[in-house]
């Protein structure tokens, strides 16, 4: 978790994946009033670095196609767009999801 003031301001999620031999990153927010301030860089590489730990060499995460700030955000963080894509029904409506990867051994 990510805290301001006593405050939680952000969390990572991030775990053994359904696809074999990958690591995931489940979920990872930030409090918009605390955009800016690095806790979603600091929450991320704590998720990689838990994933290393578990012995994942390469994980993915996925995030709404259309969510552009969230798109740059992984990618100044060195993950790359992967091929698959996933529409999903969240709260009764469809969207679509792009995978992100990363080798977690890369540039150790």
């Amino acid at each position: 978790v990510a805290v301001e003031e006593r405050k939680v301001v952000g969390f990572c999620h991030a775990d053994s994946s359904a696809d074999e031999g990958w690591g995931e990153v489940f979920s990872i927010y930030v409090s918009p009033e605390s955009w800016g301030r690095g806790h979603g860089h600091a929450l991320l590489g704590a998720g990689e670095s838990t994933l290393l730990a578990k012995g994942h060499e390469r994980a993915l995460l996925w995030v709404l196609e259309n969510n552009e700030r969230g798109r740059g955000f992984y990618e100044r963080q060195r993950w790359t767009m992967g091929k698959p894509i996933r529409i999903e029904a969240i709260g009764g409506v469809q969207v679509t999801e792009v995978r992100y990867e990363k080798d977690l051994t890369d540039g150790l």
